[in-house]
C-alpha cells in the first residue's frame, strides 16, 4: 500500500513543507530516497498528492512535524 506523509519543516528542509511516499508490506515499511515534493505552503504540496487519496489529520502520537498523511 501507498502512503504520502506531508512534514512541516523537517531537519532536512527547514521551513518547508515535504511529501515523500512510504510503502507499506507485511510487516515492513519503505520510505522513498527523495522527496515526492518539496514547497513553500501546504497547498502547493497537496496538489502533487496523486488523485483519489483520502486524508487524514496527524495524530498526537506522531511526530510533530508529520501534518497529515493521504491513503
Amino acid at each position: 500500500m501507498e502512503v504520502y506523509v506531508v512534514y512541516y519543516n523537517p531537519s532536512d528542509y527547514p521551513g518547508l513543507y515535504v511529501i515523500r511516499r512510504q510503502v507499506a508490506g507485511r510487516g515492513t515499511v519503505t520510505t522513498d530516497r527523495e522527496p515526492l515534493t518539496v514547497a513553500k505552503t501546504l497547498n502547493e504540496a497537496r496538489r502533487c498528492i496523486p488523485a483519489g487519496l483520502e486524508r487524514f489529520q496527524a495524530s498526537p502520537d506522531d511526530d510533530p512535524v508529520i501534518v497529515e498523511t493521504w491513503f
